[in-house]
């Protein structure tokens, strides 16, 4: 599984790596929800409970996404609606976000921390209700979905995503094509050994160095208050491993 997905399409390519570039800068924060020590025991020493987390926290994260997508941007065709969802949810877009955060070296593989990722999801759902999940979906890909959206808009004003004869478009110019032919994206990694942090801030900060961006607004998101709960940061490394490894626990 690629980390950028999206190398066969030279549209999606770019709106993914704007998406990444924003998730590998520095004006980019997130807070994972915490969990019960009961449920992290559950997803660590069950495979198929884990399995089944995974499998729910896929759909329902991308469903409310979609939401958030067709709010934002209501009079779109199916197309884009479906390509800029692929674009957000992915394996390779969660990865990046544990990456970045510091829980996951992204250069040993995708599968796992995007898994992760989803399982966890799923898991906080479930403690913590429809309401509670919905709002921290909401508010933790808001400020992904305009970002994604605004790239896709510049990539449809050059040319239709999917046309592969980018040369005979009215909008694009031969030399276009010859001298800013879009490349394999690279951000910015940050190292998780060295980027670590002991605890993640509740502000998403959204003061983006494109001016074109500047008026995107981060909303706040509050970790959930309980005594019994427990930090996802610290077993994610745990719960990537097994992924990774699950005969460890069979």
């Amino acid at each position: 599984m690629s980390a950028y997905p999206f190398h066969k399409d030279s549209r999606l390519k770019n709106v993914h790596h704007s998406l990444l570039t924003h998730v590998h800068s520095s004006h980019f924060a997130l807070i994972l929800p915490s969990l019960s020590t009961d449920k992290w025991s559950l997803i660590l020493s069950n495979p198929d409970e884990r399995e089944r987390l995974e499998f729910v926290g896929d759909r329902i994260i991308g469903a409310i996404v979609a939401q958030e997508l067709y709010k934002l941007k209501p009079k779109q065709g199916p197309g884009f609606y479906t390509n800029a969802l692929a674009v957000l949810v992915c394996n390779a877009t969660f990865a990046h976000i544990m990456h970045r955060l510091g829980h996951y070296n992204i250069m040993t593989g995708i599968k796992p921390a995007g898994d992760a990722f989803e399982t966890i999801m799923a898991a906080y759902k479930q403690e913590s209700g429809q309401e509670a999940f919905e709002t921290y979906v909401r508010d933790s890909f808001r400020p992904l979905i305009w970002i994604v959206c605004r790239s896709y808009d510049k990539a449809r004003a050059l040319h239709t995503i999917g046309n592969k004869k980018t040369n005979n478009h009215p909008l694009v110019s031969r030399s276009w094509t010859k001298s800013k032919a879009p490349q394999d994206p690279k951000p910015r990694y940050m190292s998780p050994s060295t980027r670590r942090r002991d605890s993640l801030p509740v502000i998403i900060d959204l003061t983006l160095d494109d001016d074109d961006d500047a008026h995107v607004q981060g909303p706040q998101t509050s970790q959930a208050s309980s005594t019994s709960r427990v930090p996802s940061r610290h077993y994610l490394n745990d719960i990537v491993h097994v992924i990774a490894q699950p005969s460890l626990l069979v």
